[in-house]
């Protein structure tokens, strides 16, 4: 009798594409719905089409996740920027920041916060989150701020992201054959 193990979990491949593929669509949403329930499955393959694919966030790889796509046909697209300044201040344990301009922002997009130091000169605090609502011009965040955004240190709002990220401690991730475009003509 031959032993063999079973407590290693088995691999699954799901296809996206935008018009055909176990999951179809165009955007950051469908890639980290595809790479969420491989990760949930316990890993897995996530087999990009040919396509472009519009980001409007950062996609968020999962522990024992690969990503591939075909090469030069499967293209990774960083939206437009955006930047705006904040109307009000924000202070640790907000959840939420009015700005002066939302136009190019929507739910699920990636928000860069930054308020600077000694006049503008300084880099003194930067935020990342992600965008769950938008109400006028009031900005609902992922979670709380973790530092001040304080109009007299010149804060601002930008739609700034890496294209693919993961968070610290991820392991045991592969990427290949993509192609990442960060859109220069428009950041």
């Amino acid at each position: 009798m031959e032993n063999r193990p079973r407590t290693e979990p088995g691999r699954i491949t799901i296809s996206v594409g935008p018009d055909a593929g176990d999951l179809r669509g165009d955007d950051d949403r469908v890639l980290q719905a595809a790479v969420d329930y491989v990760a949930a499955l316990g890993g897995g393959h996530v087999q990009l089409m040919d396509g472009v694919y519009t980001m409007y966030n950062s996609l968020f790889m999962r522990p024992g996740v690969k990503l591939s796509g075909s090469g030069p046909d499967t293209v990774l697209r960083k939206c437009a920027g955006k930047r705006s300044m904040l109307v009000r201040d924000a202070d640790w344990y907000e959840a939420r920041v009015e700005l002066e301009d939302v136009s190019g922002l929507r739910p699920g997009g990636g928000l860069m916060l930054r308020a600077y130091a000694d006049d503008g000169k300084k880099l003194r605090s930067v935020v990342r989150k992600t965008i769950t609502a938008i109400d006028g011009c009031i900005v609902t965040l992922s979670d709380r701020l973790t530092a001040n955004m304080w109009l007299e240190d010149q804060a601002n709002a930008a739609a700034l992201f890496p294209i693919i990220t993961a968070p610290e401690e991820t392991h045991d991730i592969q990427i290949s054959d993509l192609t990442l475009d960060g859109s220069l003509a428009e950041n």
